[in-house]
C-alpha cells in the first residue's frame, strides 16, 4: 500500500511539473500578524451588524432596525495571525496550507459586548505577478504575490457575553473562501519582509455574535472579515535563493559561451580592417595579416581537437556560473573534469584557478564572490584526488573581463584554468 501511495504521488507531483530550478529552493516557511475587521455579517433581515456589534478595526458603518452603526477604526484588537507553508512549482506559481487564527471583540461597548473567534486551515494558489509579467522591482526585491484558495473554519463565541445557552454547547462549523495580495521585500537571501491584505467569505452559520441560534443558515455567505498583517517568510533549502527571486540565465548553451569568448576579438580586428580600408590607400599587407588572424580565430573555434593545454592556453576550458552564484553551472562539469584528467595524467603539472565576476554589486563583494568561485573548483579537484599543493588561486572580481552587454556579462561570471 506504501509503495502505490509513494507511486501515486510521483505521478501527481511530476504531472504538475514539480522541478528543483537549478540554484534555487522552492520551500519556504511565513509567519504573519495584525488586524481583522467584519468588513460585513448579514442578518436574515439584510443588514450588515447586530445593533452595536462592531470590532474597532477596519472603518466601516451599517444600521440595524434604523439605528446608525459606526466603526471608527484600528485598534490593537482584534488580533489575526496565520502560519503557512509555502511550495513554488515555477517561479510563478505555487500553493501554501495554512492556518489561522482572528480574534474579532469588541469588550468596551456597553451597547453590544462580544468576544468571537474564528480558527480555520486553507488552501491557497499563489501567483507571483513579478514573474508572471517579468516585471523587475527594485533589482529584484520587490514581488508582489496574488493569492486565491478555500478551507474550513470553526467558530466561536465568549460564554460570557452569550445571550443564549446555544453557544455553551455548540460551535460553527464554516466553509471559508479567501483572495489577497502580499508584497514582499527580500532582505537577505533566506528572510524577506511581507504585508498581506486578505478578504475572507464564511457561509453555513447557524450562529450569531451573541450566542443566539439561527434557526437555519443565513445564506451561502454569511461573514467577511478583512485581514490586514505584516510578517516575515523564511526560506528553506540547501541553495542560496530562493525561486521567488529567480532570474532566467542569460546564456544556456555551453558551446555558444565558448565561441563568445572570441567575439571581442574578432570584432576588434574587424573594426580595424574596416579602419585601414577606408584609408586612401589601404595596406593590402595589414588588412591581409588582420583577415588571417580572423581565419586563425574562427578555426580554432571550429576544431577544439587540440591538446587539452593548448585549448587551456587558449582559454577555450572555463566553469561557468549562474549570477551571484559560487557553485559551477552543471553544463561545466565536462570542463572541470577535463582539467582533473589533465593533472592526473601529467603528475608534475601544475594549474592556477583564476575566478571572475561580472561588475554587478560592489567590488568588494565581487571579489569575495570570484574568490568563493575558484575556492569551490579548488574543493573539487582536491576531492577528485589533485594534490592541493599542485593548485594555486588568484581572483581577479569583476577586472579585467568586457562587459558591456548581458551577454558579456554572463561569460564573466567564470573560473579560468591555466596550466603552470
Amino acid at each position: 500500500m506504501k509503495q502505490k501511495f509513494i507511486a501515486i504521488a510521483a505521478l501527481f507531483t511530476g504531472a504538475l511539473g514539480f522541478a528543483q530550478y537549478e540554484g534555487y529552493n522552492t520551500w519556504s516557511v511565513e509567519l504573519n500578524g495584525g488586524l481583522s475587521s467584519f468588513n460585513q455579517m448579514w442578518l436574515g433581515t439584510g443588514d450588515i451588524y447586530p445593533a452595536g456589534y462592531t470590532t474597532a478595526g477596519i472603518a466601516t458603518s451599517g444600521s440595524f432596525q434604523g439605528i446608525e452603526v459606526q466603526n471608527d477604526g484600528f485598534s490593537l484588537n482584534p488580533l489575526h495571525v496565520n502560519l503557512g507553508v509555502r511550495k513554488m512549482i515555477t517561479p510563478s506559481l505555487g500553493f501554501r496550507l495554512g492556518v489561522s487564527y482572528d480574534n474579532l471583540k469588541n469588550e468596551n461597548n456597553t451597547q453590544a459586548q462580544f468576544n468571537a473567534k474564528y480558527i480555520g486551515a486553507n488552501g491557497q494558489v499563489y501567483v507571483n505577478l513579478n514573474k508572471l509579467t517579468g516585471a523587475d522591482l527594485l533589482w529584484n526585491r520587490l514581488n508582489i504575490l496574488g493569492h486565491f484558495g478555500g478551507g474550513w473554519a470553526l467558530f466561536d463565541v465568549d460564554d460570557k457575553y452569550s445571550v443564549s445557552e446555544y453557544s455553551k454547547n455548540n460551535k460553527d462549523n464554516l466553509f471559508s473562501l479567501m483572495m489577497g495580495l502580499t508584497a514582499q521585500f527580500r532582505i537577505i537571501d533566506r528572510l524577506a519582509l511581507t504585508a498581506d491584505i486578505t478578504n475572507n467569505w464564511y457561509g453555513s452559520a447557524h450562529m450569531e455574535l451573541d450566542g443566539s441560534r439561527v434557526e437555519s443558515n443565513k445564506g451561502y455567505i454569511d461573514a467577511a472579515v478583512l485581514n490586514v498583517s505584516a510578517g516575515l517568510t523564511f526560506y528553506l533549502g540547501k541553495q542560496k535563493k530562493h525561486i521567488d527571486w529567480y532570474q532566467k540565465p542569460v546564456i544556456e548553451d555551453k558551446e555558444a559561451e565558448e565561441a563568445k569568448d572570441y567575439a571581442p576579438a574578432i570584432e576588434e580586428l574587424q573594426n580595424k580592417i574596416k579602419a585601414l580600408e577606408a584609408r586612401p590607400v589601404a595596406a593590402a599587407g595589414d588588412v591581409n595579416s588582420l583577415q588571417n588572424r580572423i581565419k586563425d580565430l574562427e578555426n580554432q573555434i571550429k576544431n577544439l581537437n587540440t591538446s587539452t593545454k593548448d585549448m587551456m592556453d587558449a582559454n577555450i576550458i572555463h566553469a561557468y556560473f549562474d549570477f551571484d552564484q559560487d557553485e559551477p553551472k552543471p553544463s561545466s562539469q565536462r570542463d572541470i573534469q577535463t582539467a582533473i584528467d589533465y593533472m592526473k595524467n601529467n603528475a608534475n603539472a601544475k594549474m592556477e584557478l583564476v575566478g571572475y565576476a561580472d561588475k554587478i554589486g560592489t567590488a568588494a563583494y565581487n571579489e569575495d564572490l570570484s574568490k568563493r568561485r575558484v575556492e569551490n573548483i579548488k574543493n573539487k579537484m582536491v576531492k577528485a584526488g589533485i594534490a592541493e599543493s599542485r593548485i594555486s588561486l588568484s581572483w581577479r572580481g569583476s577586472k579585467d573581463t568586457p562587459q558591456n552587454s548581458a551577454d558579456e556579462r554572463a561569460l564573466a561570471r567564470k573560473v579560468v584554468f591555466r596550466v603552470q
